[in-house]
């Protein structure tokens, strides 16, 4: 028996040698706090507003895929969630659960974000200076504005229709203050009045990461660099198409990206069908890959945006062609 023992010893330091190999090697999780501001069933997704999570992604809001899948079905606007999230996954959250109904009269609470560009996800607080320029922080308060999808000069604190091509407006998260009409420096977080003694003038400013509704009907993410943003869309029954955008949701050019889609299951795990993204004719800001017909089409996005860079997934699910809005 002695013996036995000692042949099985070398065997079972090798297991558990490479059990702490592979759990070294398993990304990060981190805990995720956020309220619904929209649900697309049909698509499996969810725009949210969440905290920041550190390690992981800054405060804004954002669609993302929810697992399980089931759950999308449960959630509403407004409903208070939590969730788990993965390192290196901006698109899906894991675990998703419903901790409370947000109250639609909670006054947004005062934040600190820095003027200067490049540093527009910064947000504190409380006042300091911006941790590059050294720029002063700014207050205002964050909250669920309305603007026009392709035309985004125009925003409002209610849904309506855009006044320019008659579309519904979509929400975005801005910036909210008070100022004057002769005094646009004036800057405040609260109604009141200005020098003059007329009122003070609520006032919205977009913010970087602020508008991230889809623009071809598809379903719109964000990579882990907190820059680029891939919209997927179905262009027809076998046609995937990826737009990308920066962080103000221009498109950008798509030189420098290389990328797959791998066909899923309803686990979001690799079936073993693969097609590469090839340049889409008259659309430098497009990829797009031949995917086998048949709904719903489930898809796992495999995206580098620099050469050598490591690759991120973003995992798609239509039942449909996506539809232009």
């Amino acid at each position: 028996m002695i013996r036995t023992a000692r042949l099985y010893l070398p065997a079972l330091v090798f297991a558990a040698t490479m059990c702490a190999a592979l759990l070294a090697q398993a990304p990060k999780r981190f805990q995720f706090q956020g309220i619904v501001i929209s649900v697309n069933a049909a698509n499996q997704t969810a725009t949210v507003s969440h905290e920041s999570v550190e390690g992981w992604m800054s405060a804004m809001t954002m669609s993302f895929r929810i697992m399980p899948p089931e759950m999308v079905q449960q959630l509403k606007a407004g409903d208070r969630i939590s969730a788990s999230v993965v390192e290196g996954n901006t698109s899906t959250l894991f675990e998703v659960k419903v901790v409370d109904a947000a109250s639609a009269d909670a006054e947004a609470p005062i934040v600190w974000t820095c003027p200067s560009p490049g540093e527009e996800t910064v947000l504190e607080e409380k006042p300091g200076r911006c941790p590059m320029s050294g720029a002063p922080l700014i207050p205002s308060r964050l909250v669920t504005a309305y603007s026009c999808l392709k035309v985004q000069l125009v925003i409002r604190d209610a849904p309506g229709i855009c006044p320019v091509d008659r579309t519904q407006l979509v929400p975005i998260t801005a910036s909210m203050f008070y100022t004057c009409k002769d005094s646009p420096g004036v800057r405040e977080t609260s109604p009141g009045r200005c020098a003059d003694g007329s009122a003070r003038v609520k006032t919205f400013e977009r913010r970087a990461h602020g508008d991230h509704n889809p623009r071809h009907g598809g379903s719109l993410f964000m990579s882990a660099d907190q820059y680029v943003h891939v919209e997927g869309a179905l262009v027809a029954p076998n046609t995937f198409r990826a737009y990308f955008y920066d962080d103000l949701t221009r498109p950008m050019p798509v030189t420098a990206f290389t990328g797959r889609v791998l066909q899923t299951n309803q686990n979001a795990e690799p079936t073993g069908v693969e097609a590469r993204l090839t340049p889409v004719p008259n659309m430098p800001s497009a990829l797009q890959a031949t995917v086998p017909a048949g709904f719903p089409v489930r898809l796992k996005l495999m995206m580098t945006f620099k050469p050598g860079e490591r690759e991120q997934p973003f995992d798609f699910v239509f039942n449909a062609v996506s539809v232009e809005p």
